[in-house]
């Protein structure tokens, strides 16, 4: 998330160096396509942050809850992760030892 911020911190300050000339507001065709290409640029990074991001963070929030339920002894049910989210490896280890609690009677069935 932090190198995302980065290129949208570098075309901030070059959307701000065009626009503004000795103090003066500029506008002319060529600094307004800049721009709006700049502009396009930001719009498409914060996207693409956010989309990554939430592929991130969402199998993580899910993880944990489902870590806090088994030393309650609860047994649940497999973690959901979307085909596209990180940590696959990760939910499939967990569930295989949801599934070793469960055979050895460790894990109360509610």
């Amino acid at each position: 998330m932090a190198l995302s911020m980065l290129p949208a911190l570098i075309i901030s300050l070059s959307c701000i160096y065009l626009l503004i000339d000795r103090g003066n507001l500029v506008l002319n065709t060529g600094k307004v396509a800049i721009f709006a290409g700049l502009f396009g640029v930001f719009v498409c990074t914060a996207l693409l942050s956010l989309s990554y991001s939430h592929r991130i963070v969402g199998p993580l929030f899910r993880i944990r809850r489902y870590i806090d339920m088994l030393p309650e002894d609860i047994d649940v049910l497999p973690i959901q992760i979307r085909k596209h989210d990180e940590f696959r490896g990760l939910a499939a280890s967990l569930e295989k030892l949801r599934r070793n609690l469960k055979n050895r009677g460790l894990l109360e069935s509610k």
